[in-house]
């Protein structure tokens, strides 16, 4: 055995694999690989996804909020008004007055969106109880948002 030889030791270069027929090289250029270009396509991908989501969430939130009145009370709403046509109960905030000044054309645009809003929400509550009336085949089933429209000389049915 030649002493100057290491046994153990094995050029890559000229290695062939399994009868493959080919050197080390040759086979580790063919091996498919992500390359570090695609790795950080992908990470703009997500944080691109994320920052779309984290947008829609903030948009929702903040249109929750935006409304200057709200039909139920909390801790944004806190002040009591009623409409001057159908007296009906809403609630706005503390700066309702600087916005809307009582008695100008746009306390007048705000008082009618405010009715629109309720009739429409009340229409809607109103359609589930009549189909809830009907499917209970019951003729005393109670309705009182339909009721409600009705004092108001309003026909829950009309579009």
């Amino acid at each position: 055995m030649d002493r100057g030889k290491n046994e153990c030791s094995v050029n890559h270069k000229n290695q062939k694999f399994n009868n493959f027929n080919a050197s080390y090289e040759d086979f580790k250029t063919t091996i498919p690989r992500a390359s570090i270009k695609d790795h950080i396509l992908g990470i703009y991908a997500f944080l691109g996804l994320l920052l779309v989501i984290g947008f829609m969430f903030w948009v929702i939130f903040f249109l929750e909020y935006i409304n200057p009145y709200s039909f139920q009370r909390d801790e944004t709403y806190k002040i009591c008004m009623k409409t001057d046509q159908y007296g009906i109960e809403f609630y706005v905030k503390s700066d309702i007055d600087k916005k809307y000044p009582a008695g100008t054309a746009a306390r007048v645009e705000f008082e009618k969106n405010v009715i629109k809003d309720y009739i429409e929400e009340n229409k809607d509550d109103c359609h589930y109880e009549l189909w809830w009336k009907w499917q209970s085949v019951d003729p005393n089933y109670p309705t009182p948002e339909c009721d409600k429209l009705q004092l108001m000389g309003i026909n829950p049915t009309d579009p």
